[in-house]
């Protein structure tokens, strides 16, 4: 088990990051405040509880651009759940990256992951994605160069307008009325999983050929 110290992050004095045997990762934060000072407000508390349970659903639970396991860390630009590798990404791309257990949040931030999430982000920033170039391509520069495309230059997006739902025809009676269920509730209650081949993406292994014009 290796572990690593950071200072000054998330208002405490020492941070220790360490993974467990399954793959999670575990914070502890040991603060240099007084007492009074480390009182911890009940409405911080209940929203970080609030993301908690954000993460929960299926597709938070993976890291939204490279599939990893356990992601503990957001992007409040997009409202999505990311590892803490591709957070160095997002940083350099001057990104809102903050930690679900180490920072406080606003009300207006958690109904940001709320009504976004990974699946959605990537209904959008993946829309036309053709697997070329792909982020398990290249080297250890790779996979910056892949959020920078993805979200900064938006090689694949493609915004996911809902289609208006149709009006059935009226009967003599006007009681029976049907509306049509949009595309958008048909897929969620299929629960298609957005991530098909991105689970087992490993981007430090392949190296590029031919740089993506």
């Amino acid at each position: 088990m290796s572990a690593t110290v950071r200072s000054n992050v998330g208002g405490f004095g020492k941070v220790i990051t360490w993974k467990n045997k399954d793959g999670s990762i575990d914070q502890i934060g040991f603060s240099m405040k007084s007492e009074n000072q480390r009182k911890v407000d009940p409405k911080h508390e209940i929203l970080r509880k609030e993301i908690k349970e954000i993460k929960k659903k299926k597709y938070n639970s993976k890291c939204a651009d490279c599939g990893a396991k356990y992601p503990h860390l957001v992007v409040i630009n997009f409202g999505i759940f990311i590892c803490t590798q591709c957070s160095s990404y997002h940083r350099q791309c001057q990104h809102r990256v903050k930690s679900i257990n180490l920072d406080h949040f606003t009300e207006t931030e958690v109904e940001t992951l709320r009504q976004n999430g990974n699946k959605k982000s990537n209904r959008k920033y993946m829309a036309t994605y053709d697997d070329y170039p792909s982020y398990q391509h290249g080297g250890k520069s790779y996979p910056q160069l892949f959020i920078k495309m993805k979200y900064v230059n938006k090689k694949w997006f493609k915004d996911q307008v809902p289609k208006k739902q149709k009006k059935s025809k009226k009967k003599d009676n006007d009681k029976d009325d049907k509306k049509e269920v949009n595309d958008d509730e048909k897929e969620e209650n299929n629960d298609v999983d957005i991530f098909n081949g991105f689970d087992n993406w490993d981007p430090f292994t392949v190296n590029v050929e031919d740089d993506d014009k």
